[in-house]
């Protein structure tokens, strides 16, 4: 059996919104749950916590109140809410409309040059997540638990470890940061998901870290995003379509029809220029493109061959948890069919019986499967 957990992290841009939190997230957010309902489906969303808190330091408690409001509404829905944490929202800045904060601030792991320091901060703030989430969603469904996570950028690392040790302690049992064979760094990430453990689900721990499974039920039980690698043949192959497809599109002047709502942390607002560099580049750029992952975007094709290339890796009697994502923030309508075709043809095409689960659902199953065999 395939179980795919539709997912998305619920945060707004982390340098800068273009517009106002409710066109940046409110608004994508609900047709992305619309979306699920129509298909009969329940999606999971990772609130970025963090934030919420700083808007209301701020004296933003409209915004605060409104993103909380929508989680509320999400679990009466029947969807889902977990634990996303950027922990470098605790000393960010809100200067001239855009967000300043200190790169040693954005991941867990370099909180404090001082390892000890470090994990009693790590500890205090992940302790302090589950408490929040329980206290704001037990009181409309007291069935809720805060027992996943998925860290901001994806950035378990460095000192994963402790890390790993923490969301123990906190009471986490489910995580869902890990992309196979993703490596990314800059000037506030350092993800290295190279030598994972080649299986589709595992347990981690603070003893075995990410490159060993720790013993099955003890830990954290990891619900990867699918990805995939590409040899440069492959990736000319594969990208060739959508790269023409996107070409055009820019040179159209399509793509000025939804301009984005916002800009990524480490990225500066775009320099003007012509649509044949811009085609140009962008075109080069996705055909250059060796690494694609489970994620909600332009390409139908795309994403249905991530799909299907990572299921290829694994026996057709084994049980696959699979995690896709999105970001509401970045989604726009072609986003948003995209998304919707894909869960369609996988349903009526799966090689295998499938079936959609958000992570509140995998706790529940875990607990009555997995749990019980170990």
């Amino acid at each position: 059996m395939i179980y795919l957990l539709p997912s998305a992290d619920y945060e707004v841009y982390l340098g800068a919104n273009h517009d106002r939190e409710e066109a940046v997230l409110i608004e994508p957010t609900n047709r992305l749950l619309e979306m699920y309902e129509s298909l009969g489906l329940r999606t999971t969303l990772f609130c970025d916590v963090a934030c919420i808190w700083r808007y209301r330091e701020w004296g933003r408690e409209e915004t605060a109140s409104r993103m909380e409001r929508q989680m509320i509404d999400a679990i009466v829905r029947g969807h889902d809410v977990q634990a996303h944490l950027h922990p470098h929202w605790l000393k960010t800045d809100w200067i001239e409309g855009r967000y300043l904060f200190s790169p040693e601030d954005y991941l867990l792991g370099t909180l404090d040059a001082d390892e000890t320091r470090c994990q009693i901060m790590v500890e205090q703030l992940l302790q302090r997540v589950v408490i929040y989430l329980n206290g704001l969603l037990q009181p409309v469904d007291p069935e809720y638990r805060c027992i996943a996570f998925r860290a901001g950028g994806y950035g378990l690392q460095p000192r994963e470890n402790m890390v790993l040790a923490a969301l123990i302690k906190a009471g986490f049992v489910i995580d869902s940061s890990i992309i196979p064979g993703f490596i990314y760094h800059s000037g506030t990430h350092r993800v290295d998901f190279s030598a994972t453990p080649d299986r589709a689900n595992y347990w981690l721990d603070a003893k075995h870290g990410l490159s060993q499974p720790a013993p099955d039920g003890q830990g954290l039980f990891e619900i990867p995003i699918p990805a995939i690698g590409l040899t440069p043949l492959q990736a000319l192959r594969i990208n060739l379509p959508e790269a023409l497809r996107q070409t055009v599109t820019i040179l159209t002047g399509q793509d000025h029809n939804h301009p984005p709502r916002g800009i990524p942390c480490g990225e500066t607002p775009p320099q003007p220029a012509s649509r044949w560099h811009r085609a140009y580049w962008r075109g080069r750029a996705l055909l250059q493109t060796r690494f694609h992952r489970l994620e909600a975007g332009l390409s139908l094709p795309l994403l249905q061959t991530t799909w299907k290339r990572y299921l290829q890796r694994f026996p057709q009697d084994q049980d696959l948890y699979l995690a896709i994502n999105c970001h509401p923030k970045g989604m726009q309508q072609r986003h948003f069919h995209v998304l919707k075709r894909f869960h369609q043809k996988t349903a009526h095409h799966s090689p295998r019986p499938l079936r959609c689960l958000t992570f509140r659902d995998a706790w529940h199953q875990l607990r009555t499967v997995v749990f019980t065999k170990s």
